[in-house]
């Protein structure tokens, strides 16, 4: 119908032209409404509204927004504090930041997994439990690696999905990481009781031998 009426009066330009700039404004408005509310509502914006919850709790919430997870020792959520927060569509590093202010916990995000550990001053033992994984960039967990904790002579390997844990060692044992293939890597721990470490695989050079034999005639 909005076609018969242009034609309908006639062959017009200007007529054609005023709409279809209209049009154009219309698609830029939209894109925009859409890029903000896409922003506002992205990845990693979490809303979060609770009044003296556990910091597990909290965590929780977190995962189940965010998709983010999270690792820490269990007894040490006797020791957290409640938290007080309330935010909206905030980003993932302002709402921990929250949660963990005055916390005796301390955390590190990586990637896709908040590593959370005692603050130093909270470290009394010289001794601790450690777990991680292994892997390779863009291939995944590495079973069979073979890790050491070098200070106290102490050896496991990691499982199917790259999963290993080694108990009661130095809270700064250095441990290290070898297997098949792999390029030999060593960490400290500096402290903490959950790692998680990407190998690199060996590039190994073949050489061929040539026999040179006595021209014959």
């Amino acid at each position: 119908m909005r076609y018969a009426k242009i034609f309908s009066r006639g062959w017009n330009p200007g007529y054609i032209q005023k709409h279809t700039v209209c049009s154009r404004i219309l698609l830029l408005v939209i894109f925009i409404g859409v890029t903000m509310y896409t922003y506002a509502t992205g990845p990693n914006r979490i809303s979060l509204n609770k009044k003296d919850a556990s910091l597990i709790n909290c965590l929780l919430e977190i995962r189940k927004q965010a998709g983010i997870s999270f690792t820490m020792d269990a007894q040490w959520g006797s020791l957290t504090k409640p938290v007080t927060i309330n935010v909206t569509n905030a980003k993932l590093s302002v709402v921990l930041e929250i949660i963990f202010k005055g916390q005796p916990l301390e955390y590190e995000l990586d990637k896709d997994l908040i590593i959370i550990s005692l603050k130093k001053q909270m470290a009394v033992s010289d001794r601790l439990n450690i777990e991680g994984t292994v892997a390779i960039e863009n291939e995944g967990p590495v079973e069979g690696v073979v890790v050491t904790a070098i200070e106290d002579n102490k050896t496991t390997t990691t499982d199917h999905y790259g999963k290993f844990r080694i108990n009661n060692i130095e809270n700064n044992a250095t441990l290290s990481f070898s297997g098949k293939n792999l390029a030999v890597q060593e960490i400290k721990l500096n402290g903490k009781t959950f790692i998680r470490i990407f190998l690199n695989p060996c590039i190994s050079i073949k050489t061929e031998t040539m026999a040179l034999l006595p021209n014959t005639p």
